[in-house]
């Protein structure tokens, strides 16, 4: 099967766990199938099969505006993405598209690709049709500039396949699924995973060390794991412990009211802002840790992190947020706690870290779930599986439709 994938970011152009999952999906979608991805352009280099054509209205990682300026720009980029991806389809000739994320290049090209080829969007969180949004407070007036609409009125999703049962529920309601499926998502760790945990195993002869991955914005709860770091040491004299902050900066304004609590805290010495890491040196601190955090508070559509840090054998406390509810079982595969509460969360890392028989339980029952579920194999074969679907959906349609004639 030919598959032209359409994602807005694409590694190593990578802003979130979306873009992480779509590689991982194009990849091993690749052993079978010719792949073909189109993407927004940067300053990045891609590899072979990855083209840089679509252009964004406001680029990553710059906040929204809603202005006239951009309301026109955000247009002109709807009308120039919509004849990209119709060029490229009569180019391509693909046998299905997959559109894995809108956001920023609008959803024009979504409009052309339903016209031409059997077509699944991923829904990755509440927020996959919000490009939509932009201009919508000057639509009148972008009616008399130029007639008509076509890419702000409201759309039509074909088919949808999505992470979760929350992402689904919570989409813009503007958006119209004629069908929909949870399919959820596949972690893709290294491959000698299983060397790196014997290389790193597990003790807290030196301290605990904590460990936080993602991008460092308020909606994650940084500031919530700082919080309850401080009151771990003060009140509970775990003098050895460390947490380690592992991602990239969204907000430079949230950084240095960070490092201002983190003064006030005094803890300095204690806290560690690591950065973005490749791939195999997150599983590799994944590994090392002793306790991984999970305390968003944002309605996550499905969390990558607290998986990758199950199959490592790190064990996990988690707050419960969008989607992430409907994999995170208490006292069965982590800890959980009420979020932007850092005394319910240093209570549960409290009960982590002194419970070693508790902890070893939810560890190996974390993992196994992870193994069963959440790795690359089975997910891939249920995307093939609405792949197959899509395709047999459309085909039926076009018969009828033809017969109807």
């Amino acid at each position: 099967m030919k598959i032209l994938v359409i994602s807005n970011l694409y590694p190593p152009n990578v802003f979130g766990g979306a873009e992480v999952l779509t590689e991982a999906l194009v990849s091993a979608l690749r052993r079978k199938h010719a792949v073909q991805v189109l993407t927004s352009t940067s300053k990045h280099v891609y590899e072979e099969g990855v083209h840089p054509v679509f252009r964004m209205w406001m680029p990553y990682p710059y906040p929204i505006k809603i202005s006239v300026w951009y309301t026109l720009k955000s247009f002109y980029t709807s009308l120039f993405n919509y004849f990209k991806t119709f060029a490229w389809i009569l180019r391509i000739k693909p046998d299905l598209i997959f559109v894995s994320d809108l956001k920023r290049i609008s959803y024009a090209p979504l409009i052309v690709a339903q016209k031409l080829c059997p077509t699944v969007v991923f829904l990755h969180d509440r927020y996959s049709f919000d490009c939509m949004e932009s201009g919508r407070s000057f639509k009148k007036k972008l009616k008399r500039i130029y007639g008509w609409m076509i890419f702000y009125r409201p759309v039509c999703v074909d088919y949808a396949i999505s992470n979760s049962k929350h992402t689904l529920q919570m989409q813009n309601p503007q958006a119209v699924f004629k069908y929909a499926q949870v399919v959820g998502v596949g972690i893709k760790p290294p491959s000698d995973l299983d060397e790196i945990i014997k290389a790193h195993p597990k003790g807290l002869k030196k301290g605990p060390v904590l460990l936080f991955l993602g991008r460092i914005e308020r909606g994650k709860g940084v500031h919530d794991i700082v919080k309850a770091c401080h009151i771990l040491v003060q009140n509970h004299e775990l003098k050895n412990l460390k947490l380690q902050i592992v991602g990239f900066e969204n907000d430079p304004h949230y950084r240095r009211e960070l490092e201002e609590l983190i003064q006030q805290c005094k803890l300095e010495e204690r806290v560690h802002f690591v950065g973005k890491v490749s791939e195999r040196e997150k599983y590799q601190r994944l590994q090392k840790a002793d306790l991984f955090v999970f305390a968003s508070t944002w309605e996550e559509g499905h969390g990558q992190t607290y998986l990758e840090a199950m199959i490592c054998g790190t064990p996990c406390i988690c707050a419960l947020s969008g989607g992430a509810r409907e994999v995170l079982k208490d006292g069965e595969n982590c800890l959980t706690f009420e979020g932007g509460k850092p005394e319910s969360l240093a209570k549960a890392a409290l009960q982590m870290l002194q419970n070693d028989p508790q902890r070893e339980e939810i560890v190996s029952k974390a993992r196994q779930m992870v193994l069963e579920q959440y790795t690359q194999d089975p997910f891939v074969a249920r995307c093939e599986a609405a792949f197959e679907d899509c395709v047999s959906q459309w085909r039926s349609s076009r018969s009828i439709s033809q017969a109807s004639k």
